[in-house]
Formats: structure tokens, C-alpha cells, sequence
């Protein structure tokens, strides 16, 4: 009987966190998620459990027991929603203001998507490549930079070989970065061969660093244009909306009139899509060379 009084105190935690969980400010929709099915298990848990414990149940006594469970949860569950709501209250006014800005959102894209020209939907098709290409862009440039990081690694072990015995007091994960000092203060004690091999392969890693370095600057480089003509196109294209939406305010003629400047912008979208996209073809070029050096690059024989 103890063990069950636990059971169930455990099962009344869970309901409760459930109704903290649920909480909104539509009471239904909250009753709906938190009593709907748990209404049901109260009423029918008395009978269940009597059914075990009792060789003869009292059938009458049970349903009203059932009933009364039903409706007691009902009253917790109607007390926790006040309860929680008031707790709850800023990050339900929270969620109601993100909920009612998405919607606006929608509404706005689904208003923008009707008013759009041929211009408007090449703009939104180019900014979507770019942003394609940024995307790519950044994942060349994280390829890059492990390769760096095991280069590095590569040429810390090269010097531990050949200075890790004599460097005394140089930390182990710096022996590339103070490459430089440790060849000139310890590679008189060192072996000559073992030295000048050494040199040579950490000058070999160094310069296969510095090739990917410049690669990553470069990317780096055509991601700031790439954001920078996806802003170009951006303003563009609001400007487009903005003339479209101007256009379809039949009483609205004198905005429009005032609007002279932003139509004649409008009008010269043609140019600017077609000088974007001539410079989106070049950058895209000028990244496909690159990889190509990294591949070479990759192919170096340290």
C-alpha cells in the first residue's frame, strides 16, 4: 500500500509538470493536452485497483469513487492551470509575441510572393545561390584549417624528434610556433643530419600552411562580397516590393508620384541583376581555382 501511495504521488508529479508544460492562455486547448486522456486513467484506476485488491467489489461504490477521482483531478487540474499561467505569465507573453510576429511574417512573405515580377523572383533566386555559396564557402574554409591543424601537429612531432631531448622548458604544443627560436639556440647540440632534416621538412609543412592561409583569406574575401551583393539584392528587391505594392493602391497615385526616385531605381534592377550575376560567375571561378590548388596542395609529399 505504500509502495502504491509512492506510485501515485510520483504519477501526480509527472501530471503536474505535464500542466506546467502546457500552460497557455487558450484554457481548452490546455485541457485538451493535459486532462483529455488523464481523465480517463482516474477513472478508471479506482475500478481497476479494487478489481485487484477486492475478491467482490462494490460495483455502485467504484463508480462513485471513479467519479469523484475524475472530478478531483479535474479541480487540480483546473487550479494548476492558474496557477502555472500566472508563473508563467512572461513566457507565455513571450511565446504569444513570437507566434503572432511569425504569423506576420508568413503574411508578409505570402504578400510579398504575390506581388513579385520576373526581377523580384530572379533576385530571390540569385541570393539563394549566394547564400549557397557562402554556406560551401565556410565549409572549405573548415576543411582548410584541419588540414592546417594536422600540419602543425605533424611538424610539432618533427621537432620533438629532433629537439624534444635538448629543447628543455619549450612547451611540446608551441614547438612549431617557436620553431624559429628553438633551431637557432639548440640545433648546435643537435645531430646535423637529424637538424637539417628537420628544417628542412617543418620549412616544407610551413610553406604548405602559408598556400592554405592565403586560400582561406581569399574565401574569407568572397564571402565578404558574396554578403555584400546579397545586400545589394536585398535592397533591391524591397525596393521592387515596395514600387509593386505602391502600383496595386489605385488611390494612392500621388505616393507613387513622390515615389519618382525609387521607380527609377526600380527600373534599373535589369543592369543590376545581370552585373551580379556576371560577378557571382567570377567569384564562383575564382573558388573553383582555388580548390583545385587545395587538391594539389593536398597531394604534397612531406
Amino acid at each position: 500500500m505504500i509502495r502504491f501511495f509512492f506510485i501515485l504521488l510520483g504519477l501526480l508529479g509527472l501530471y503536474f509538470y505535464q500542466c506546467y508544460k502546457h500552460v497557455s492562455t487558450n484554457y481548452f486547448k490546455y485541457l485538451r493536452k493535459t486532462f483529455l486522456y488523464y481523465g480517463i486513467a482516474a477513472f478508471f484506476l479506482p475500478i481497476i485497483m479494487d478489481a485487484l485488491l477486492s475478491a467482490k467489489p462494490d460495483a455502485v461504490g467504484m463508480f462513485i469513487f471513479s467519479v469523484f477521482s475524475t472530478m478531483f483531478l479535474f479541480g487540480l487540474n483546473t487550479v494548476a492551470y492558474f496557477v502555472f499561467k500566472e508563473i508563467r505569465k512572461d513566457d507565455l507573453k513571450r511565446e504569444a509575441e513570437a507566434k503572432e510576429s511569425a504569423v506576420r511574417s508568413e503574411k508578409e512573405r505570402q504578400d510579398a510572393i504575390k506581388m513579385e515580377n520576373d526581377d523580384m523572383r530572379s533576385m530571390k533566386q540569385l541570393m539563394g545561390e549566394i547564400t549557397q555559396r557562402v554556406n560551401a564557402l565556410n565549409v572549405f574554409n573548415k576543411d582548410i584549417n584541419a588540414k592546417i591543424s594536422e600540419l602543425e601537429l605533424l611538424a610539432n612531432k618533427t621537432i620533438a624528434e629532433a629537439y624534444g631531448d635538448i629543447a628543455v622548458g619549450v612547451p611540446k604544443e608551441k614547438y612549431y610556433a617557436l620553431y624559429d627560436k628553438i633551431h637557432e639556440r639548440f640545433s648546435p647540440s643537435a645531430d646535423t643530419i637529424v637538424s637539417m632534416q628537420c628544417d628542412r621538412i617543418v620549412k616544407k609543412i610551413s610553406n604548405a600552411i602559408d598556400d592554405r592561409k592565403r586560400i582561406v583569406e581569399s574565401n574569407n574575401q568572397d564571402i565578404s562580397k558574396f554578403h555584400s551583393l546579397q545586400e545589394s539584392l536585398q535592397k533591391q528587391y524591397d525596393k521592387e516590393y515596395k514600387i509593386q505594392r505602391m502600383k496595386s493602391f489605385d488611390a494612392k497615385v500621388n505616393e507613387m508620384t513622390d515615389a519618382t526616385s525609387d521607380i527609377a531605381v526600380a527600373l534599373s534592377s535589369g543592369s543590376l541583376l545581370e552585373s551580379t550575376r556576371e560577378e557571382f560567375d567570377r567569384l564562383n571561378i575564382e573558388i573553383e581555382t582555388r580548390r583545385e590548388l587545395e587538391v594539389k596542395y593536398s597531394t604534397i609529399d612531406i
